[in-house]
């Protein structure tokens, strides 16, 4: 059965806008997008949203949902002391930040350490659930465990899931990679059509070369997409700069051989074109670092970016110039989350108001959260607009009287979200 959903308006990405427009949709996929002359359309179901606004789902290209609810369960151990402290010391609680990026690090680790199974698998699953709450009907994951592998598979979220490795010598960079190779390939084969796998090496600092020669010579063979945290930390530049800073903490912690650059006295660009990476397969993610006059030439060896704006001002009270990153970039930079251990909630339209708040217009910041991400995944032959023969990904925000296409931006969640053509029961 055929249905044509009906609003206002409809803004399917890169930059369009249309008015009285709707979406004809088939078993999921998008037949059409019918303009007002054509909306008679014989033996289909009509749904009109009215006076509202459809965009495409959007993509979170950075999180890490095993991690959500690691800040509740620490928090619910402290409450009680909390509700005492506030009476006495109110200005202290607000803003309080760790102590340091590598202690924040550690202190995660702990934390996920000390989950049993079932724990992260409730986590993982209402990180999951919060991120569709926002309209996410695609995320970039990172994790290194296969244990949220069936989770993905069987839900209607598209997913790509990047499974990180970490190497701090050549003979565990030989056993490290083999697993991940072994995993990928194996896993491949089970993959539903809404699930792609990659490999997220976790930083420059926690690799070994050796560990980055065997991905990207892989990367290369059999074209798999590579998504790492980048320039992220002030601890990171000053590593790469002089081999030693507050990251060795987390080589001590783990127990392995404390990493060194491959090189030293370099800035993070010159220190990522040494690696030799099959660049126009990478993602990096954060790069909140480095300096506008660094853009353009990461962005030259085609190189895509995932902004996590709230995150990194957490963190690091440092983002990108996000209006100098776009005119770099252009469409090779969208919007991730991060995880909830490092934001406020996974939100992806919260976001979208930091971007905005920044200058940036919304049907640009509409682009980072769909069709940009899509491209930068390779899966904009599916999704990442509102296009004939497109899976039928959409989003529904209801506008009051004097509201316009664009204040989707400035809503919380969208009425409705429908994925493959199915209205998700949110």
């Amino acid at each position: 059965m055929k249905t044509l959903y009906k609003a206002k308006w409809i803004l399917p990405g890169n930059g369009v806008v249309l008015e009285n427009h709707a979406l004809l949709v088939e078993n999921g996929v998008i037949l059409d997008v019918i303009s007002p002359g054509g909306l008679n359309i014989n033996d289909c179901e009509v749904v009109d949203f009215g006076n509202a606004v459809i965009t495409s789902g959007f993509i979170n290209l950075h999180t890490h949902l095993q991690y959500t609810n690691i800040r509740e369960k620490k928090f619910k151990n402290i409450v009680n002391k909390l509700k005492r402290l506030v009476l006495y010391f109110k200005k202290f609680l607000i803003g309080v930040k760790p102590k340091s990026f590598v202690s924040w690090i550690l202190d995660l680790m702990i934390e996920y350490i000390c989950l049993t199974d079932r724990e992260k698998q409730e986590s993982f699953e209402q990180g999951l659930k919060q991120a569709l709450l926002s309209g996410t009907t695609c995320i970039a994951q990172l994790s290194s465990e296969e244990m949220y592998f069936e989770t993905l598979n069987n839900s209607p979220v598209k997913s790509y899931i990047f499974f990180e490795v970490f190497a701090a010598s050549e003979e565990t960079s030989d056993k490290y990679f083999e697993l991940f190779r072994q995993k990928y390939e194996r896993l491949k084969q089970k993959c539903s059509k809404s699930t792609f796998l990659g490999i997220s090496p976790h930083s420059v600092y926690n690799v070994h070369s050796k560990l980055w020669e065997k991905i990207s010579e892989y990367s290369r063979k059999n074209n798999v997409l590579i998504h790492t945290h980048f320039a992220e930390s002030r601890e990171e530049i000053q590593w790469i700069k002089t081999g030693v800073s507050e990251v060795n903490k987390i080589h001590e912690f783990a127990g392995v051989d404390q990493l060194k650059p491959t090189k030293t006295k370099l800035n993070p660009v010159s220190y990522l074109k040494n690696l030799n990476l099959p660049y126009k397969n990478l993602i990096l993610a954060h790069i909140n670092q480095l300096e506008p006059k660094d853009y353009p030439e990461l962005a030259g060896l085609g190189t895509a970016v995932a902004h996590c704006p709230r995150s990194n001002m957490i963190l690091h009270n440092r983002t990108l110039d996000v209006k100098a990153a776009i005119k770099a970039f252009q469409h090779r930079i969208g919007i991730g989350t991060d995880s909830l251990c490092s934001n406020y909630d996974l939100n992806i339209l919260n976001e979208a108001r930091f971007v905005s708040d920044a200058g940036v217009e919304p049907l640009t910041v509409l682009d980072m959260l769909t069709i940009n991400p899509a491209k930068i995944l390779r899966l904009d032959h599916i999704i990442g607009s509102i296009e004939k023969d497109k899976q039928a990904d959409f989003l529904v925000f209801n506008l009051q009287e004097n509201e316009t296409c664009t204040d989707f931006i400035n809503k919380q969640k969208p009425d409705s979200v429908y994925i493959s053509g199915t209205c998700a029961g949110l």
